[in-house]
């Protein structure tokens, strides 16, 4: 009965943890929900920098890094 109770207790910090930081972002949660506006595309572009970043380690200048970035990007043809 006392780990039910212990457990019971956690669960409701928990919920007051997850309700509490839903009021403190209700403006922004509303705008996310009223506006179709989304930074996905940005996003994604900057993961994809950071993964050609992770992968070029070895490049020995960042011209080369760079040029990589370009052409991953489709903004540069190397033919």
């Amino acid at each position: 009965m006392r780990a039910f109770i212990l457990v019971l207790s956690n669960w409701k910090k928990d919920l007051e943890k997850a309700v509490l930081y839903l009021r403190k972002h209700r403006k922004a949660i509303c705008n996310a929900l009223m506006y179709s506006y989304s930074n996905r595309k940005l996003e994604g572009k900057i993961n994809l920098n950071q993964v050609i970043k992770r992968i070029a380690f070895g490049f020995r200048t960042f011209r080369h890094l760079r040029l990589r970035i370009l052409v991953q990007q489709g903004l540069f043809e190397l033919i």
